[in-house]
């Protein structure tokens, strides 16, 4: 069962970044992307494309559709809290100071007047930016390398993929001495997430010609994005 619940979490891992596909429509411009792999790359999604249709959405809907949602949301709130030191880091690392100072200032306001589990930090002008050690490695110089569909845990490229060891160790769950608990942790921390999030992946998939053009493409732009 910890095993299911790892690659649960490994897939939504980099699902919920679809959440950002809605900017991203608005935005996009066709940029040729390195895919050295395309033929396992496309394989490879198909795989994640079934795992998702026949698998993690049912679960999502069923669990959506017997938790409210105020428990939901705080459960969505206490998982982006607890991510606020991981980006603060990241952005340290890049020197970014402003940035980091902004991410220490939603962290402290939302502890202190929300418990970790209540935004309230969306009511002050203190933004949280997106980061992890993947855009710290592109801000230090590190080309993205060619694209690169993951087993399970979905569109990434070489950069990425090389950064995921660290990611883990800076959240929470990284630090639980069972790593199979701290990785059922994360998988339901990612489950709730994409709860919020399952009606963009879903349209993604219906309704693009190519859905892992689409994705392949969006995910290197917007990695690319992060990191100017």
């Amino acid at each position: 069962m910890l095993k299911y619940l790892l690659s649960v979490f490994l897939f939504l891992n980099t699902l919920v970044f679809a959440s950002d596909f809605e900017d991203f429509e608005q935005e996009y411009q066709k940029k040729e992307v390195k895919d050295s792999f395309y033929t396992y790359n496309k394989a490879m999604s198909k795989f994640n494309y079934d795992l998702y249709m026949y698998l993690l959405r049912p679960v999502v809907l069923s669990y959506k559709s017997v938790t409210p949602t105020f428990v939901r949301t705080g459960v969505k709130n206490a998982f982006d809290t607890t991510r606020s030191p991981f980006r603060m880091i990241n952005h340290l690392l890049t020197l970014e100071f402003k940035k980091a100072g902004e991410e220490f200032g939603r962290f402290c306001v939302n502890v202190i007047f929300g418990l970790g589990l209540l935004d309230s930090a969306s009511k002050t002008s203190l933004r949280s930016y997106e980061a992890d050690f993947g855009t710290t490695l592109g801000k230090w110089g590190m080309g993205s390398g060619p694209h690169l569909v993951l087993p399970l845990i979905g569109p990434s490229n070489l950069r990425d993929s090389l950064a995921l060891p660290v990611n883990w160790f800076m959240v929470p769950e990284g630090y639980i001495k069972n790593f199979w608990l701290g990785a059922s942790v994360n998988a339901a921390l990612r489950l709730n997430e994409l709860s919020f999030e399952h009606e963009k992946i879903d349209d993604v998939y219906q309704n693009s010609v190519d859905y892992y053009t689409f994705i392949r493409d969006a995910y290197e732009q917007r990695r690319q994005e992060l990191i100017k």
